[in-house]
């Protein structure tokens, strides 16, 4: 990736319903690296592909983009394509402690 470019956690939703990927019996992280190579866009390879809609063949993968490999991506897809910030959750702490949990 471009470090001159400041890269930002997306999670990556893919509607597969018009690619010729829907034709195949699974859908994994090569699936998706094959059809958005080119566009700058890294994806977690410890995050599998989680279908969310199997009728629209729907897919999200968390990955990383610069605006230029996002705007590629929305170029070559166009609607098929969406972002979404991905804001991990961490645990609470305080003090440098884990929070314990309430019984």
């Amino acid at each position: 990736m471009n470090t001159k470019l400041a890269s930002q956690s997306y999670l990556i939703q893919i509607d597969l319903a018009k690619a010729a990927e829907k034709k195949k019996a699974r859908v994994n992280i090569d699936t998706l690296k094959r059809l958005l190579g080119g566009t700058g866009i890294e994806l977690d390879p410890s995050y599998s592909p989680v279908c969310i809609n199997p009728q629209q063949h729907r897919f999200v993968v968390r990955g990383e983009a610069t605006s230029e490999a996002r705007r590629r991506a929305e170029q070559r897809f166009g609607t098929d394509v969406k972002f979404f910030s991905d804001g991990r959750v961490q645990p609470i702490t305080a003090n440098g402690k884990k929070r314990e949990a309430a019984d």
